[in-house]
């Protein structure tokens, strides 16, 4: 997604939201970063990036929060995927009870 502007607008909005001027965007649209490059354990490089970013003067310290924020994020979703799978083997054991139950009533009524 970059600037829609035609080259002989002076001044319009750009798709996203940024002050076009002729036919550039102000500020330039910014470039999204894999969240790989930031986890250790996936070959990424936290250090790297943070040396990225205190070199566009940005705050080093927002790796740290993004770092943070996807552990928390992992560990919720691993959290999720673990009380599926146990509600998953409840249902399967509550079908196996309820099999057994008409079983039971049915030899009950032949009886």
């Amino acid at each position: 997604p970059g600037c829609s502007a035609r080259p002989f607008a002076l001044a319009q909005l750009c798709s996203l939201g940024q002050l076009a001027v002729g036919a550039r965007c102000w500020p330039p649209p910014r470039a999204m970063l894999d969240i790989l490059l930031f986890r250790t354990e996936a070959g990424g490089d936290p250090d790297a990036v943070r040396e990225s970013v205190r070199r566009r003067f940005g705050d080093p310290a927002v790796v740290d929060d993004i770092v943070a924020a996807d552990g928390e994020a992992r560990r919720a979703q691993h959290e999720v995927e673990r009380l599926n799978a146990a509600s998953n083997a409840a249902a399967k054991r509550n079908g196996e009870l309820r099999k057994q139950l008409k079983a039971a009533e049915a030899a009950a009524k032949k009886a």
